[in-house]
């Protein structure tokens, strides 16, 4: 049974440290120990989240946009309409002109005839 102590000591060197290794491992996985790296942690969840609402804000903006295009296009679409109106009226009056115009001459032709 001498040789029990010896085979026992060496399972102990080697799998000691493995189950050491082992626990350790399992007990600080996801964490973090330092300070510092806890700064740059918290650091870079700020930072995920700031480019989060961003992108929510950016995926916002274009709706915004199509809606403040589309009441746009309504009051140039009036104004076009507007315009085409006022241009036919402007052209009616132009005839108009026009037709007194000669009529005056006319009538004072007629005045300028007469005794």
């Amino acid at each position: 049974m001498e040789w029990i102590a010896p085979i026992l000591t060496l399972v102990g060197l080697v799998v000691g440290p493995i189950i050491t290794w082992k626990i350790a491992k399992r007990q600080k996985s996801g964490t973090i120990q330092t300070s510092e790296a806890a700064d740059l942690w918290a650091e870079s969840n700020k930072l995920r989240q700031e480019y989060k609402d961003r992108a929510e804000r950016l995926e916002e903006q274009p709706v915004e946009v199509n809606r403040k295009l589309d009441i746009m296009t309504k009051e140039l679409n009036k104004l076009r309409s507007n315009s085409t109106t006022q241009l036919e009226k402007i052209k009616e009056l132009k005839s108009i002109i026009t037709t007194l115009r000669d009529e005056n001459r006319r009538l004072l032709k007629l005045k300028g005839a007469s005794p």
